[in-house]
């Protein structure tokens, strides 16, 4: 049952927000995105990224690049236990197609705002780690100031703290709004409710979705792609020089090569998924503020759940690379699964 109280004036963007629970009761295809196929996916992100900080914790692994690469595996692994209780309710048989009051607060705090902080601080750990990697192939001498753990830990949790500041916002400027509707279906009256924007933030809400394109997915992409492209031309062209060096030196010299190939792995497969992602966005949000080709919109919603679904299983892409190029890594899981 579609209900006409829920959807109210509000602006579009807010909308969008509003009807997921419509749009996974009614139609099959949003139900399976939202509901079983985003719960399983979760399970596996959970299952490998707590594999993944296992294996990077014993102490044949440790190093710096580890440290940040379990910063990655931590936030999304939080932001995939946020995000699996919505999906587990949509599956259950009694899923309502109002959102139960409960639920609002739940969607107001941990999955809108901890979610976004997560996925934030995931995004810009990933270009720290690009970043990292680029200053000890590219510039050796200046890594030893800059690439030390204190460093590390301190990049880390300003990452953290800055990306829980930039959403906190999100808590003034919506709020929780009781409705009571006839439920059809059930013969009786429903208490329920929805997110909404509060009034004096309407005009604020498009620059902060603006300034959020901008500077979790726009210059993240941007910077990312740089460092990929430099440190490729660097492997290229150390790669000429390295028949010249000793047999010890090349040995340490191709472990170093090996790790550096890991990440240019982990950033293109972030930076293939990421890309079409941010397009999309940006394109939504032209389509909506400027009220044109919205008969596409449902199609685009269905593509940008899509890339969701996608970009979670991102998060599992860390630890496949390392299994399939990373020999330690390998060796190292293979004594953990062995009880070695």
């Amino acid at each position: 049952m579609e209900n006409t109280t829920l959807r109210g004036e509000h602006s579009d963007i807010d909308q969008v927000f509003i009807e997921f629970w419509l749009r996974a009761k009614n139609n099959s295809t949003f139900w399976i995105l939202d509901g079983p196929l985003n719960a399983i996916i979760c399970i596996t992100v959970i299952i490998l990224n707590i594999l993944f900080l296992i294996v990077l914790q014993r102490k044949e692994m440790r190093s710096v690049t580890s440290f940040v690469l379990s910063a990655i595996a931590v936030a999304d692994l939080l932001r995939t236990l946020i995000s699996l209780p919505v999906s587990l309710y949509i599956c259950v048989p009694y899923f309502k197609s109002y959102t139960p009051y409960h639920w609002c607060v739940y969607l107001k705090m941990p999955f809108l705002l901890v979610s976004n902080v997560f996925y934030t601080s995931s995004v810009w750990l990933t270009l720290y780690l690009g970043v990292f990697r680029y200053i000890l192939v590219c510039h050796p001498i200046k890594a030893k100031l800059w690439c030390r753990y204190k460093i590390a830990i301190g990049v880390v949790i300003l990452i953290f703290v800055i990306s829980l500041f930039s959403y906190v916002c999100l808590l003034f400027m919506r709020k929780i709004t009781r409705v009571v509707f006839w439920n059809e279906e059930e013969k009786r009256s429903v208490s329920s409710c929805f997110v909404d924007v509060v009034d004096t933030w309407h005009n604020y809400i498009f620059i902060q979705t603006i300034l959020e394109i901008i500077f979790v997915q726009i210059i993240p992409c941007v910077g990312m792609l740089f460092i990929t492209c430099k440190l490729v031309y660097t492997l290229k062209s150390a790669a000429r020089s390295r028949k010249a060096m000793s047999r010890q030196l090349n040995r340490s010299r191709n472990e170093s090569h090996q790790t550096t190939l890991l990440l240019i792995a982990i950033l293109i497969a972030f930076l293939v998924f990421e890309i079409p992602h941010s397009v999309l966005q940006v394109f939504i949000i032209l389509m909506i503020n400027l009220h044109r080709y919205h008969f596409l919109l449902s199609y685009l919603r269905l593509f940008d759940t899509i890339l969701i679904q996608i970009l979670y299983i991102t998060s599992t892409f860390n630890f496949c690379i390392y299994c399939t190029m990373g020999t330690k890594f390998r060796l190292t899981l293979k004594k953990i699964m062995s009880f070695n």
